[in-house]
């Protein structure tokens, strides 16, 4: 980095000081199978019932117009769309990261609960 040149994480000069971005998909496991599994119970339990605050809200709100109901899936999907938007203005920011891949991570078992995976039989 030249004189000029400015870090694009911290927006100083000479930085050399940033610490590197993490496995993310290793601290992201970490976390959703670990303290938030722990905190929170599983994601279909958790996403689950935000999505019944956040559908009786909007149907408070809107009233009979509003019959769209929400589930876990939806709520990992708007948690994601919320962590995009802040990396637009802090693309470095190691937090947002985790969770967005958190977040695909909680789908998953979103819909492997849902769907239950099958045994194909061989014949």
């Amino acid at each position: 980095m030249n004189e000029e040149e400015r870090c694009p994480r911290c927006d100083h000069t000479h930085c050399g000081s940033c610490p590197p971005v993490g496995d993310i998909l290793e601290i992201a496991a970490s976390a959703v199978s670990g303290d938030r599994l722990a905190n929170y119970g599983t994601p279909m339990l958790n996403h689950g019932a935000t999505a019944q605050m956040f559908s009786a809200y909007m149907q408070r709100k809107y009233g009979e117009r509003m019959v769209t109901i929400f589930d876990a899936h939806d709520v990992c999907v708007f948690n994601i769309c919320q962590k995009l938007s802040r990396l637009a203005n802090t693309p470095w920011h190691e937090d947002s990261l985790v969770d967005i891949a958190g977040y695909v991570a909680n789908i998953g078992t979103i819909l492997n609960e849902q769907y239950p995976p099958t045994r194909h039989r061989q014949e």
